[in-house]
């Protein structure tokens, strides 16, 4: 319990131990965190584009981002459906259905934007769970069918190096394959992610594009979340928490 109370807005969650006249009346895990998944209700997230600063060895690089929801604090993101989205990356899948009952709502909110972006072709970061990314990318299709996806033309080599682990730019690049001897001239890219950190898988994914064909002329990004700060790293540990508790319940 110590080390989950230094988390912002964890004091909102019910506590694992409550006592009561005395007694001590011990919650599981799973109870507890049940009381998090009450009835979802879809928030109406209008859909905003910035300018992120990738991380590279050219620290002026940028591209244009097209999201859905930037949470300030981890209790501002836990009271998201899209927090539900970062369980089930993490093979938590007890909530899926929480995050699926809002799914085709974020997708449909985040295409909204998309065509104030010029795009020719699209990819999707590879991703151990890529059903996650898939709703975006068929809407993007369906709304664009003329465009080129490389989705399947790019994957990991080790898919055990991941934008969580501590590699440098070039071994992130380097760890990407793509299958294509050539692209077109004049190529503009959306790269598409479920949920967006540091953005070092996404400009890797560029990279390795760059080095393909020098002449692709623009990157965009698209994700439904956008974790930024620390705020990650909280995440991860109240996750990691989370899941001990319940192996040991």
């Amino acid at each position: 319990m110590s080390s989950w109370r230094k988390f912002p807005g964890f004091c909102r969650l019910p506590r694992l131990v409550a006592r009561s006249f005395g007694t001590t009346l011990r919650l599981t895990v799973r109870d507890t965190l049940e009381t998090m998944a009450t009835t979802t209700r879809c928030p109406g997230y209008e859909p905003k584009m910035e300018s992120l600063c990738l991380p590279t060895s050219d620290p002026h690089i940028s591209t244009d981002v097209v999201y859905l929801f930037k949470p300030n604090s981890l209790s501002c993101l836990q009271s998201s459906p899209l927090y539900h989205l970062q369980r089930v990356r993490r093979n938590d899948n007890s909530y899926a259905q929480e995050y699926k009952k809002c799914e085709q709502e974020f997708v449909k909110a985040l295409v909204s934007r998309i065509d104030q972006i010029a795009f020719d072709a699209i990819v999707c970061v590879p991703s151990s769970r890529p059903e996650l990314q898939a709703p975006y990318r068929d809407a993007i299709l369906l709304l664009k069918p003329g465009v080129a996806d490389y989705s399947s033309c790019i994957s990991r080599v080790n898919d055990g190096i991941d934008s969580s682990t501590d590699k440098t730019f070039e071994e992130r690049v380097d760890n990407f394959q793509l299958d294509i001897d050539s692209l077109p001239d004049d190529v503009k890219l959306l790269v598409i992610d479920d949920i967006l950190r540091t953005g070092s898988s996404a400009a890797a994914v560029m990279k390795r594009f760059q080095i393909t064909n020098a002449s692709v002329s623009s990157f965009s990004l698209v994700c439904a979340l956008w974790i930024t700060g620390d705020l990650g790293d909280q995440m991860r540990s109240l996750l990691q928490a989370s899941q001990e508790l319940l192996r040991s319940a």
